[in-house]
């Protein structure tokens, strides 16, 4: 069930047999958020060769992170999540985010959760201004990193990914 109003590229559905980790995120003292963690059988969280450890690690302070610079999570009544798929990538979906099973990086999941912000309660008129969704949810990158790492850590973040994007 959706409460909120829905872009319609943001509608996703993903079926198999899969294993779920529900975890809580505490948006207000005694207040909680479900998190559901959706990932195929057989690779466990504890192993950092998937996109199960990164789902279960750094969901809840990019939550922490992205609901400090921008206020509350925008769908925090109803929940988040990710959920794994063959292939690579992610993409947000409103309240979930589809994850490359083989996903092993920690600022993918404070970039795609950050489209919830500007994306998902924003949306482009056409492709064309995509770029504004990417360009916002690259800076929560950076925001996310900086506030659990410190303003340095940030920094060097940003420039990493300037020099990147020097060499294309």
């Amino acid at each position: 069930m959706e409460r909120h109003p829905i872009a319609t590229y943001l509608v996703a559905l993903s079926i198999t047999d899969y294993s779920r980790i529900m975890q809580y995120w505490e948006y207000e003292p005694g207040e909680n958020m479900p998190i559901e963690q959706y990932y195929f059988a057989g690779v466990p969280p504890s192993s950092m060769s998937g996109a199960t450890y990164y789902m279960v690690n750094y969901t809840i302070p990019s939550l922490d992170a992205l609901s400090y610079y921008f206020g509350r999570y925008p769908f925090y009544d109803e929940k988040y999540g990710h959920t794994q798929m063959v292939g690579g990538g992610a993409m947000e979906h409103q309240t979930s985010t589809s994850i490359g099973h083989n996903f092993s990086t920690e600022y993918v999941i404070a970039h795609e959760l950050g489209h919830h912000w500007a994306g998902d309660n924003v949306t482009c008129d056409n492709f064309h201004h995509i770029w504004l969704n990417e360009g916002y949810a690259s800076y929560t990158e950076v925001l996310y990193f900086e506030y659990n790492y410190g303003w340095s850590y940030g920094y060097s973040w940003l420039m990493s990914q300037e020099l990147s994007l020097i060499h294309i």
